[in-house]
């Protein structure tokens, strides 16, 4: 056999360390926290994410009109008309070259700069003309356009940009409290599972108890020593505790998956470790109770501020939109024109042959009450939202004490759950002693184990009930 070589061995020892890698699992451990920073790269997060980037793509889109636009137009043009004066050439060239500069302001002016090299050869059917076969011409121009009426002043640019701006800040402050909705959302099932977790494992324990005390009973009764009915009694509590174990398993395994699939992890359900951080609530909750909350500052007032300001600039948007049209529009040019570019070129930069106009536009649609409906949904709308925000406040001031009173209540149960647990669990180790001494009966026993477990599972409901119901309070008032 062959020495084996350093190499060798190392070859070797990756492939083991590459199995070890791929069969070992990797455990996640959850708590409040670890939830919360998984939830924040759900795809449902990053939709709420898009949807945001989508209404800034569109108001980036309306600030496109603004951009200065600039166009090349190129051609060339044969033609072999007759004039009105009824000669023909035999054939005219025309090569046409435009360059435009355009833009619009958001005071509602459109202006176009532009600037035309134009080359004409003329193929002429007389010898004896003077005129030159081959001429350029360029021409300076610039072209103004203000509307008076419809757009006055650039009122409806101004206010479609307004509304833009604020819609996109109203989904702002709104994606900030769906995102803390789905949080929460993701520790109320959290806790389900935890919940369920934990009663599986009394489950278990119950059923191990269960199983003790059975065989502890039959026992007893083969040397004498049960009372009547004590054997079937205990017997049958042991097969509803196995039935109760079914379930739970059950249960368990659904509020996994359901946990799984909505922090949308790769993890098995074996390789999920839950454990949560128990805080003191009782301060936290107090505070909250005392909490002084001024409904206008809450997040709901301030969107429903911004949607009432973006139906107000749709509102200006839609009447500028539907008055007539009547636009002051001015143009100038210069131009020039010779057989040599240079000489064409030069004339038109001193403006030796100008022209200019100045005129007015003026349309208008009629014939329809579309324009009258338009503006009475605008209005209505409008209306509607106004008298919604005289409302609100005191709707935010009625949710803030609904839930004050909920939260109130919910430590006052978790605190008087507590208190019954520790005294369940003295009640339930004394009877278990009394019991065992032959002093209780086994109905009172079995009994007593089963309030202790219907506590200890109600401890845990309060808890991350008061703790959910917190967080939904700080969620409504920020």
């Amino acid at each position: 056999m062959k020495n084996l070589k350093f190499k060798d061995y190392l070859n070797c020892f990756w492939l083991f360390f590459s199995l070890l890698i791929t069969q070992t699992s990797i455990a996640l451990e959850l708590n409040q926290a670890s939830v919360r920073q998984l939830g924040l790269n759900s795809d449902k997060i990053k939709s709420l994410q898009i949807d945001l980037q989508k209404l800034k793509l569109n108001t980036k889109d309306l600030s496109s009109t603004l951009e200065p636009v600039l166009s090349l137009e190129s051609g060339l043009d044969q033609s072999q008309f007759k004039t009105f004066s009824n000669t023909q050439n035999l054939k005219d060239t025309y090569q046409k070259n435009t360059l435009t500069l355009s833009k619009n302001y958001d005071f509602g002016l459109k202006a176009a700069f532009e600037y035309q090299l134009n080359r004409a050869n003329f193929d002429f059917a007389s010898t004896t003309t003077t005129l030159p076969s081959s001429q350029f011409q360029n021409i300076f121009g610039i072209t103004l356009q203000q509307p008076l009426w419809q757009n006055s002043l650039g009122e409806r640019t101004k206010s479609q940009f307004n509304q833009a701006d604020v819609e996109v800040i109203r989904k702002q402050t709104i994606l900030e409290q769906d995102v803390e909705t789905l949080q929460i959302q993701n520790l109320k099932i959290f806790w389900s599972a935890y919940q369920s977790e934990k009663n599986l494992a009394l489950a278990e324990e119950q059923y191990s108890r269960y199983l003790k005390l059975t065989e502890k009973t039959r026992v007893k009764k083969r040397l004498g020593y049960t009372s009547s009915g004590e054997l079937p009694q205990v017997e049958a509590e042991l097969l509803s505790k196995a039935q109760d174990l079914k379930q739970k398993k059950v249960i368990h395994q659904t509020n996994l998956n359901s946990l799984i699939d909505s922090l949308e992890l790769i993890q098995k359900k074996s390789d999920l470790k839950l454990n949560p951080k128990f805080l003191d609530l009782n301060q936290k909750a107090k505070t909250v109770i005392d909490k002084s909350i001024n409904p206008e500052s809450t997040l709901d007032y301030k969107n429903q501020l911004l949607k009432v300001s973006s139906l107000e600039n749709n509102l200006i948007a839609t009447e500028s939109k539907n008055k007539p049209q009547l636009d002051l529009i001015a143009k100038y040019y210069q131009s020039g024109i010779d057989p040599s570019f240079s000489e064409s070129l030069n004339q038109a930069r001193t403006a030796q042959f100008p022209r200019s106009y100045v005129g007015i536009l003026f349309s208008y649609n009629f014939g329809s009450d579309r324009i009258q409906t338009e503006e009475a949904i605008a209005r209505q709308s409008l209306e509607i939202e106004k008298n919604n925000t005289q409302k609100l406040a005191q709707k935010i001031n009625n949710n803030i004490d609904q839930m004050k009173l909920n939260i109130k209540n919910l430590l006052d149960d978790y605190t008087q759950i507590t208190l019954q647990k520790k005294l369940r669990e003295q009640a339930a180790n004394e009877i278990e002693k009394s019991y065992n001494q032959g002093r209780s009966d086994i109905s009172l026993y079995i009994d007593s184990l089963n309030k202790l477990s219907l506590v200890t599972n109600s401890e845990l409901t309060a808890y991350s009930q008061l703790e959910i119901a917190i967080l939904e309070f700080e969620n409504y008032i920020r």
